[in-house]
């Protein structure tokens, strides 16, 4: 089955799941943040037609000043699916913040993994077809899951978010930087195993490209020399 299939099927199952969760005729707000205009335009449309310009400010102040969380949770399968076609106003790591602060990790077990699969899914089309940052798309989920689906290629945004990760592994943990909320939930040692695992299809990709494109080339041997890096520091403490 072709991924955006997939992706089809995980968006209707997260509508499926979160149907009981039905919406209030209105849905309050904080009145010195939330105007009566919003208020009408999120209540005023169909769930699966809500806009961005419908969701206004919503997906940013739900349960802090604007509902509670069976309103984020009648809302929250069509604020993902926007998300996923970079439909909203708001990025997919502000969403899972907001999913994170609801404590999404001890909801229900179908409303859970309706949710991973979709995000799962959603990690891998991003990290192939678009620019937007894929490892945005997995707080909270079981993290081996997403680095097993973690291709590399050249053929696609993949190699590119791959070095990122190097790079930015290297520098948190050889050169002290704070390491990106991005990856904070994933253990030191099993971020460094993976990425020493793909030492060599990192290797056979500069290889391909050493007579073809040096400026790419140049780019997998500088994602190369941080890896080797990052190999000393799992050798050396784990």
């Amino acid at each position: 089955m072709k991924l955006e299939n997939e992706i089809a099927l995980a968006v209707e199952r997260l509508y499926e799941v979160f149907l009981p969760y039905k919406r209030r005729d209105k849905v309050e707000g904080c009145t010195c943040c939330v105007s009566e205009e919003q208020v009408r335009k999120l209540c005023s449309v169909p769930l699966r037609k809500i806009t961005s310009e419908n969701f206004t400010t919503y997906p940013f102040k739900a349960m802090t000043t604007w509902g509670d969380t069976s309103d984020f949770k009648h809302f929250l399968p069509r604020i993902l699916e926007l998300a996923f076609k970079n439909e909203i106003n708001y990025g997919i790591d502000e969403i899972i913040q907001k999913m994170v602060y609801a404590d999404w990790v001890n909801w229900r077990q179908e409303e859970r993994q309706a949710i991973e699969d979709f995000l799962l899914l959603g990690f891998q089309y991003h990290s192939k077809h678009t620019g937007m940052h894929p490892d945005y798309w997995w707080e909270g989920c079981d993290y081996e899951k997403f680095l097993g689906v973690w291709e590399i290629s050249l053929d696609d945004y993949s190699f590119y978010y791959f070095a990122d990760l190097v790079q930015e592994t290297h520098n948190t943990l050889y050169k002290g930087n704070e390491k990106s909320h991005r990856y904070k939930f994933v253990p030191d040692h099993v971020l460094l195993a993976w990425i020493v695992s793909k030492k060599a299809i990192i290797f056979n990709l500069f290889i391909t490209q050493e007579q073809q494109d040096l400026r790419l080339a140049s780019e997998i041997a500088d994602c190369y020399d941080d890896l080797e890096a990052c190999e000393k520091m799992y050798q050396k403490f784990y």
